[in-house]
């Protein structure tokens, strides 16, 4: 019988199927018309078995799916067990307690380590500096061969706020503007508050200086009302002494306040014939109890053209 395919016309036998042999002439095979029973029939569980493994592949992709979102799942809580553990082993043992100085906002605190339970204020970016009195200058004057000294008309343009502590800068320009000395001191200041600052007798520097500027480091600020002042002192008897070498102001000091002061400072500025500073000098007392009355007096080198009548004199005191 001769070789043919399914599309062959050998061996037609007429019915609804013919009789092949394979191309080596042997084991004859059985081509079917599209149009016969057997045909449909073969289509038919072709398509089945098609359909029935892509079930089979689909149950089993769903099957892996859960499998990997079970293992997820467990993971997921396993780490979050994990990660509360830890964490909370480092909250109960290793983690620092909170302070007001770990550039934190914690506790009670209204900013970052101010306000709240801390002692620092947390303060409004508009507040004003610490500076000279507008129109006023570092007056500077020698008190002998080797020493001189600085005095400071300053304010406080925040009524409510004051400054515990600020450190400020005597800074010393020749005429090429070049800084040739630095001198320091420190104070405080209450809120409004006006008030002379006297840094005397430092040793004179050994270069010429042409200019003097006055400068505030950041202060200690905190509300008015947890620092009012200034305090309430009296000061009475005013005697200035001229000798030939000394000018020496006899006075008395009166506390007038509820409270007792730790240390009150007392500045004497002598003017000029012209209304001048012409120099200052300070003393200090202690423990200035209510109504109290201390004596004090305050010596300096004699001044030829002073006013003494003109002598002012002003007393500072920290509220404890």
């Amino acid at each position: 019988m001769k070789a043919c395919s399914p599309d062959d016309t050998y061996c037609f036998d007429g019915g609804e199927s013919r009789v092949c042999q394979d191309i080596s002439g042997e084991n004859p095979a059985y081509f079917f018309n599209s149009s016969s029973s057997l045909h449909r029939a073969g289509i038919a569980g072709l398509r089945f078995s098609k359909l029935a493994s892509l079930v089979k592949k689909i149950g089993y992709n769903i099957h892996m799916s859960f499998r990997r979102a079970r293992q997820l799942i467990y993971g997921a809580f396993f780490a979050a067990l994990w990660y509360l553990v830890i964490a909370g082993g480092y909250y109960l043992f290793a983690k620092p307690a909170p302070t007001c100085f770990d550039n934190i906002k914690n506790q009670n605190e209204t900013g970052v380590d101010c306000g709240g339970v801390c002692a620092k204020v947390c303060v409004p970016t508009g507040i004003r500096p610490i500076t000279l009195l507008p129109g006023e200058r570092v007056i500077s004057y020698q008190t002998d061969s080797s020493h001189i000294s600085f005095i400071a008309h300053i304010e406080n343009p925040n009524s409510t706020y004051a400054a515990r502590n600020f450190v400020y800068h005597i800074l010393l320009y020749d005429d090429q503007d070049s800084l040739v000395a630095t001198f320091s001191g420190s104070s405080f200041i209450y809120g409004g508050e006006i008030k002379y600052v006297l840094l005397p007798r430092v040793v004179l520097p050994g270069v010429r200086f042409s200019k003097v500027y006055f400068t505030v480091d950041t202060p200690a600020w905190i509300s008015s009302s947890d620092f009012r002042g200034p305090p309430k002192f009296v000061v009475s008897s005013i005697t200035p002494v001229v000798s030939v070498h000394t000018i020496t102001v006899n006075g008395e000091l009166t506390n007038r306040d509820i409270v007792t002061f730790p240390k009150a400072s007392i500045v004497v500025i002598f003017t000029g014939q012209y209304g001048q500073v012409a120099g200052a000098s300070q003393t200090e007392v202690e423990d200035i109890a209510p109504n109290q009355n201390v004596p004090f007096s305050v010596i300096y080198p004699a001044i030829s053209d002073a006013n003494l009548p003109a002598t002012k004199v002003y007393v500072y005191a920290a509220r404890p």
